[in-house]
């Protein structure tokens, strides 16, 4: 996803403790933007996908 790609699992903040995270989605008629912070604003992620049920699906998947 976008910046950086953390792999599952690995969500863990600076301190070992689990890493907090924000996702915004920009919706529009033919795509979304996505971007996904931390708990220190810094961006983890940034994403354009459709606006389908494929591309929500996607993200999903991305994001679990």
């Amino acid at each position: 996803m976008g910046c950086r790609h953390m792999p599952r699992g690995s969500c863990l903040n600076e301190n070992g403790g689990d890493l907090t995270i924000f996702v915004g989605v920009d919706r529009a008629d033919a795509h979304n933007d996505v971007c996904a912070l931390d708990e220190t604003g810094t961006v983890l992620a940034r994403r354009r996908i459709p606006d389908t049920l494929k591309g929500l699906h996607g993200l999903h998947e991305q994001l679990a």
